[in-house]
């Protein structure tokens, strides 16, 4: 098994090595420059001591490794740990995502009533006197505001992070949308089209879950289904368990798939492709 893996890694290198490597190489660039801006606007502000600014930055550093480590797992079928670290994965780059927009959203404010302030000492100094002009910003009074700003964005990212858990985690919501048409053939009148779309199962949406998307969507008794993409975040072999359920739905004329961009990932849409179309055979 480790013999086919890692001759499975090095055919990929050989095949897609300077691709793969410059697509890991931008996104792992991108990924940096963001981790860095927090690094700037919230530890340094903070004035730790030593061993904290190191254990902190550390720890950020460590984060920013995490997703291409993930990736790579992923990728080249690594199963051990994969579950508890993309767990921690996608958790931290939601968390740092919401962090980071934060922080930048705070220092844009800051940066356009400074540019204002500006503009309007000048403009008064120009046509007014020298003398009225206002005192300059006090710094001390701008380090004092940025604790607690700072601490305020880290408990809204933290807090928001915990409700897309939830949110992501829960039942599926079902949304009732009638759609008026003129001319519509009596034989049509309620004809119940119910559409599926993101699931994303993978390594933290599990065969559980998908089982609860298909009892609901039986329960509601569609005459059409209509999958419209992004049903996996991985490949076959690793996933065609989790999603076996997904051959029970049931629809009076039919049940409907189209692929999403998480289905090409990795050349992956041919695989997919021919497992749902057997699925759809079969049952």
């Amino acid at each position: 098994m480790e013999a086919l893996r890692w001759e499975r890694l090095q055919s990929s290198f050989k095949e897609h090595g300077m691709t793969v490597f410059l697509f890991f190489l931008i996104a792992f660039g991108i990924l940096a420059l963001g981790y860095g801006y927090i690094g700037w606007r919230l530890i340094v502000p903070a004035n730790l001591a030593a061993l904290w600014n190191a254990i902190t930055w550390a720890a950020l550093i460590l984060f920013l490794l995490i997703p291409p480590i993930a990736i790579f797992m992923e990728r080249y079928g690594f199963e051990g740990g994969r579950g508890i670290l993309s767990w921690v994965t996608y958790l931290s780059l939601g968390f740092v995502s919401l962090l980071f927009t934060g922080l930048v959203i705070r220092d844009l404010i800051w940066l356009i009533a400074a540019g204002a302030q500006k503009t309007f000492l000048f403009a008064r100094e120009l046509f007014g006197s020298p003398a009225a002009a206002a005192d300059p910003p006090d710094p001390e009074r701008r380090h004092f505001l940025v604790h607690p700003m700072n601490s305020g964005i880290l408990a809204i990212s933290g807090a928001l992070t915990g409700y897309g858990v939830y949110e992501a985690r829960r039942r599926p919501a079902v949304v009732e949308v009638e759609v008026p048409l003129p001319n519509l053939p009596n034989d049509l009148e309620g004809f119940r089209i119910l559409q599926i779309t993101d699931i994303h199962a993978g390594l933290t949406v599990r065969r559980k879950f998908v089982e609860t998307v298909v009892k609901q969507a039986n329960a509601l008794a569609p005459d059409i289904v209509a999958f419209t993409g992004d049903l996996v975040d991985g490949a076959v072999p690793h996933l065609r368990h989790e999603v076996a359920p997904m051959a029970e739905l049931s629809a009076r004329y039919g049940r409907y798939f189209i692929t999403g961009n998480h289905e090409y990932y990795s050349e992956r849409r041919r695989g997919w492709k021919k497992r749902i179309d057997s699925a759809s055979r079969c049952c």
